[in-house]
């Protein structure tokens, strides 16, 4: 039975402006646009969803008010649906339908909020919303599942297993968002492509009783996803910003602050990571785990447990900074590649600690007041130390396992052991 008839405005494209009131309930199949003059709650087992999609370039305007569903007392109670749905792949259901908007109010105690399959051009603008508690596997403010070019803007999502999850879709744009206390996930996009996640705040992970609260923002092999000027802060146990298996991403002018593990990557190939900050962390800055190719520019990494750790993996750091570190300020494992214009401060480990495997440039880089200011152990490649400094530091400004660097132009002073070892420095 479905409860809650409202009087609501149902206007299609050739209805004149006057058209009158439809009375319309809770499950009631959309074939026009409908703007709300009042609450409308849904309260019946027998009810799916609020509204569903029924006919293309339709707007549900709430119009201030809000559609609702109560809490569910266990797993198998009450309302599982949509608050909005457009398209059902699970079973074929409903046939999804393009252009639709929802915009300007609150959905609150369904288990997606909005859910859209294999549509394009769905839109959420302007929406508060406050989806079922965590739900292993589901409950989002929007769920996205083979879409192209939607667009989620300046809306406020609270609580949920995600705030957006986003599956196999093109040209996503989530632009002007907050989200806060998602259970597990702020923002997740799995094998999506040409995606935008800009200008969001994703706040207080695992933020309400029994979330989790792992990460802010993941991306799971995703191709030309660009990721920038987000603000990711709070509590969550895995890292704030998460990438794995991407091809060609952008991430830029992200702050992290406050996770397990600021920034983590991992088998990715040929992103660029640029003018990110990672800070207080209780892990690692930024973790790069069998990379190949990345382009580092102007990160920072500041008291975390560890400022950056790259291992396994490939490419160029432009302007590296770390300070205040727990431990090394770079940690490179098995790297083969460039840093240049770095600089490690006041770490309480070693400011740039390379193991290499591979050929390695070091150039322009300064380390000061840390342990050992650079430490180089060669397995089997070649490292080339050039116009860097290293002042200050506790035990040696350089120290290098013998016949491991080749270089010129370096300086080293007043360090407390050694200024310079195995590598060529003026003092």
């Amino acid at each position: 039975m479905a409860l809650g008839v409202l009087g609501l405005t149902g206007t299609a494209s050739a209805a004149p402006p006057s058209a009158a009131p439809l009375p319309l309930t809770c499950g009631t199949v959309l074939t026009a646009s409908i703007t709300l003059h009042s609450n409308l709650e849904c309260s019946s087992t027998s009810v799916d969803s609020a509204f569903v999609i029924g006919a293309p370039n339709i707007t549900v305007n709430l119009n201030g008010y809000t559609i609702s569903a109560p809490p569910p007392t266990s797993p198998s109670c009450c309302i599982h649906g949509a608050g909005v749905l457009d398209g059902e792949s699970a079973n074929g259901s409903y046939p999804p339908y393009n252009g639709v908007t929802v915009k300007n109010g609150d959905i609150t105690g369904f288990l997606d909020s909005t859910q859209a399959d294999g549509v394009s051009g769905w839109r959420v603008t302007g929406i508060t919303s406050a989806p079922t508690a965590y739900v292993a596997g589901g409950s989002a403010s929007v769920y996205l599942d083979g879409t192209t070019g939607a667009v989620i803007t300046n809306d406020v999502f609270n609580g949920g297993y995600y705030g957006v999850g986003s599956y196999d879709n093109n040209g996503t744009l989530v632009s002007g968002v907050t989200i806060t206390g998602a259970g597990v996930l702020g923002i997740w996009s799995s094998n999506d492509t040409s995606d935008s996640f800009v200008n969001n705040d994703i706040l207080s992970a695992g933020g309400f009783t029994g979330g989790i609260g792992v990460s802010g923002i993941v991306v799971s092999h995703g191709t030309d996803i660009t990721v920038a000027d987000n603000r990711v802060e709070g509590g969550g146990i895995g890292p704030g910003i998460y990438d794995t298996g991407s091809l060609h991403g952008i991430w830029k002018n992200n702050t992290v602050n406050g996770f397990g593990n600021g920034i983590v990557t991992s088998d990715g190939n040929g992103n660029t990571w640029a003018g990110n900050v990672s800070n207080n962390d209780t892990g690692v800055g930024v973790s790069e785990i069998s990379d190949n190719g990345a382009t580092w520019v102007n990160d920072t990494f500041n008291n975390d447990s560890q400022g950056a750790l790259s291992a396994q993996s490939s490419g160029i750091w432009i302007n590296p900074t770390t300070s205040n570190d727990g431990g090394d300020g770079m940690d490179m494992t098995d790297f083969s590649g460039t840093i240049t214009g770095g600089m490690a401060n006041r770490d309480n480990g070693n400011g740039i600690d390379v193991v290499s495997s591979g050929n390695v440039t070091l150039n322009n880089n300064a380390t000061n007041y840390d342990q050992i200011g650079t430490l180089i152990n060669d397995e089997s490649g070649t490292v080339t130390v050039e116009n860097s400094s290293a002042n200050k530091n506790v035990v040696y400004g350089f120290d290098a396992t013998p016949n491991a660097t080749s270089g010129w132009h370096n300086t080293a002073r007043g360090n407390g052991t050694a200024n310079c070892l195995n590598v060529s420095c003026t003092t």
